[in-house]
């Protein structure tokens, strides 16, 4: 079963943040309570709130990846109008289509980390400009995100016709819908004489694990390298004394 949680936002490489981190959330708390639109924040707290919300994001993509493996375990809806096949490939595409924003959210968190400009990091040659000016950073942050890529690559085409082309099939899925849809006893019986629909379930299921689960368990390790390698810029920014 997937039941732990992949919590990035734990890594030491984060500790220098972490105390402006608290300081800030603490002012908008005490800004929203007095019903405050605004409040200061120092360059280092905004600094460090970025910083954060990121990893949170991080995190975030992580959780909904883990969510649909749950579910991608199940061998069961009962109270669902849906059969298994339909469940397993909506959770899927679901899987698909949400895996690539890790890597995204990782060139965010790195090109918030070196203070790029928003709109540059947001823009289609965002993620080259970010790996351009990280290099003068830390290469060790470089070669963790170019990590997450790769683990993701092997995926990428299954992912994009799931996206623009087509739903998310194979043959073993398609034979159980033809067979738990068979009303004839007999035809029924010749299928379920080779495997019976629950050997087929979990067929399918570990095969959708095998290719996808070892997925998230590699980009975590990238992940947590990635704030490891950052972590040194955190420190420099932190004790520049000319700025709070």
């Amino acid at each position: 079963m997937c039941k732990v949680r992949m919590n990035h936002f734990e890594n030491v490489g984060l500790n220098p943040l972490k105390p402006f981190y608290i300081k800030y959330l603490h002012k908008g708390l005490v800004a929203y309570s007095s019903k405050k639109q605004v409040f200061d924040g120092t360059i280092k707290e905004k600094y460090a709130h970025d910083i954060c919300a990121r990893i949170h994001e991080i995190d975030n993509a992580f959780d909904s990846l883990s969510l649909s493996i749950e579910y991608l375990e199940k061998t069961e809806f009962q109270e669902s109008a849906f059969n298994f096949s339909i469940h397993h490939s909506f959770h899927v595409e679901n899987f698909l289509l949400r895996l690539t924003s890790v890597v995204d959210r990782c060139y965010k968190v790195a090109g918030t980390s070196i203070l790029l400009k928003k709109k540059t990091i947001e823009s289609i040659r965002g993620n080259s400009e970010i790996l351009k000016e990280l290099k003068q950073y830390s290469e060790g942050a470089v070669q963790a995100i170019k990590a997450v890529d790769k683990v993701v690559k092997p995926l990428r085409k299954l992912r994009n016709q799931v996206a623009h082309e087509a739903g998310y099939s194979n043959r073993n899925l398609n034979c159980l819908s033809m067979i738990v849809n068979i009303e004839e006893p007999s035809l029924l019986k010749q299928f379920e004489d080779v495997m019976s629909v629950e050997q087929l379930k979990a067929v399918i299921i570990r095969d959708t694990l095998d290719l996808l689960k070892p997925t998230i368990e590699r980009m975590s390790v990238n992940v947590e390298l990635l704030i490891e390698s950052l972590s040194q810029i955190y420190q420099d920014v932190v004790a520049i004394e000319s700025v709070e």
